[in-house]
């Protein structure tokens, strides 16, 4: 009988032990499935559905493809595709160039160098909604101070925000201004990694500062530059709390962006399944593109 249940207990232990891990990822699961899987699912249902928020029939009739037909038909959808594009690969493309500039110039040792680098990472520590509220002060025709520095000089004002042709490139700025130190925080994090033997080598062999920065410098960073140009695309696509506080996507739809467009599409004209059915659109699209872009890297290296 001792024997037994000794047996009992060891089985009672042996099992406890085993489903003790899942135990402890029972709560991160839960909290993972709440607050992204099941709305994704829920979104995924909305947009086979007829889906109005305050319509009559909410959620009870299905209606196939019809969402997504609507909203592939609607040329508002291919603008603000383009206006994305735009202001995606602007952005991102002058945060590389300016970043790895800074990056440059921090990285040597020169007295008070910590006092720079802090001044530089301070806008990617400001709330995207206060950042876009201060530049839209600054980008003010009347008291803005862009507008009167200009004035000082002699140069005519200019309506930043208010003109479809400056629209888009001001919002653009703000994004280059908030998210370059990003950049720059990757590459000297990168560059401190590296090993100091090529370097070495490189200015015994009397290597200028280009050729250590041309065959050296940039090809081992390669992999961190690589990887944080994707997460930046990822997050210039999806921006939203900026430009809707600066401009709402107007004049007109100059900086309708494709998050400002399902937004207005979603709680504005209260289009909640073609919302749904854009987003997923989106998601199919940045996904392919990630695909084809990390296949492609992977062949050039």
């Amino acid at each position: 009988m001792t024997l037994f249940g000794g047996n009992d207990k060891v089985r009672k232990n042996l099992s406890r032990r085993r489903y003790a891990p899942y135990l402890m990822y029972a709560p991160a699961a839960l909290l993972i499935f709440a607050v992204t899987i099941y709305p994704l699912l829920y979104s995924l249902y909305m947009s086979f559905h007829f889906w109005e928020l305050g319509g009559e029939y909410l959620g009870h009739a299905f209606v196939g493809l019809s969402n997504y037909i609507s909203v592939l038909t609607n040329p508002d959808f291919y603008n603000s595709i383009k206006m994305t594009v735009v202001y995606t690969l602007g952005a991102v493309t002058l945060e590389l160039l300016i970043g790895i500039g800074l990056f440059l110039a921090l990285r040597r040792p020169i007295r008070g160098i910590g006092i720079y680098r802090s001044i530089i990472f301070i806008p990617m520590i400001v709330a995207p909604v206060a950042a876009g509220t201060i530049w839209r002060i600054l980008y003010d025709p009347d008291y803005g101070i862009i507008n009167q520095f200009l004035s000082m000089l002699g140069l005519p004002t200019v309506l930043w925000l208010a003109d479809p042709k400056t629209a888009l490139l001001s919002v653009m700025l703000v994004d280059v201004w908030q998210w370059t130190p990003f950049i720059v925080l990757f590459l000297v994090a990168g560059f401190q990694a590296l090993p100091k033997e090529p370097f070495e080598s490189a200015q015994i062999d009397g290597a200028s500062l280009w050729q250590e920065l041309r065959y050296i410098t940039l090809p081992l960073l390669s992999p961190v530059i690589v990887a944080v140009t994707i997460l930046r695309l990822i997050e210039a696509f999806k921006t939203m709390d900026t430009i809707f506080i600066m401009t709402w996507g107007g004049p007109g739809t100059a900086t309708e962006v494709i998050s400002v467009f399902t937004y207005k599409l979603g709680f504005r004209y209260m289009k909640t399944a073609e919302a749904a059915a854009t987003s997923f659109i989106v998601l199919v699209a940045i996904s392919l593109l990630l695909l084809i872009w990390t296949k492609f890297v992977r062949f050039e290296r």
